[in-house]
Order: structure tokens, then C-alpha cells, then sequence
């Protein structure tokens, strides 16, 4: 059940910075607008943001999709060793 959690969360939060260029082309916003959306969603870096955005939002997918998939894994396995106590202490009783 996290696993699925996991995945569905990530869908959403990678298209997340993708969305104010989707709006911008179907409901069609002002550039002032997509800007300002797009500044609040991805961080600061010290660059033309424009012309790296794709660079930049690999960038934070990756960082996501690693935090995620380590926070999922790291609860699976203590799950696993509670599983396992609980067994031996089964056993032992």
C-alpha cells in the first residue's frame, strides 16, 4: 500500500511544475502569470531559469524521486524488522 501511495504521489508531484505551461496553452494566461506561478513551485537557482527550466525540473524530479523511494524503502524495511521481532518473540513465548 505505501508503494502504490508512493508512485501515485510522485505522478502528481512531477507534473507539478509542468502545469503552469499546460494552463499557459489552454487557458491562456499572461507570461507575468506563468512566471510568477513558476516561481513559486520550483527553487531559486542562480541561473537563467528560462532557458534551463527542463534542466531544472529534471533536477528536482530526481531529488523527489530519490527522497521518495528512500523514505518508502527505509519504512518497508523497519516493517520488516518489527515483522521479525514479532516472529522470534512468537516463537520464543
Amino acid at each position: 500500500m505505501p508503494l502504490v501511495f508512493h508512485i501515485t504521489s510522485l505522478f502528481f508531484i512531477v507534473s507539478l511544475p509542468m502545469l503552469p505551461r499546460v494552463l499557459g496553452i489552454f487557458l491562456f494566461m499572461n507570461e507575468t502569470d506563468l512566471r510568477s506561478i513558476t516561481e513559486q513551485i520550483l527553487p531559486k537557482y542562480f541561473i537563467n531559469q528560462e532557458s534551463y527550466f527542463y534542466f531544472i525540473v529534471l533536477h528536482a524530479d530526481a531529488a523527489i524521486c530519490i527522497g521518495g523511494t528512500t523514505m518508502v524503502a527505509t519504512g518497508m524495511m523497519l516493517i520488516s524488522y518489527l515483522k521479525h521481532a514479532c516472529g522470534m518473540f512468537k516463537i520464543a513465548r
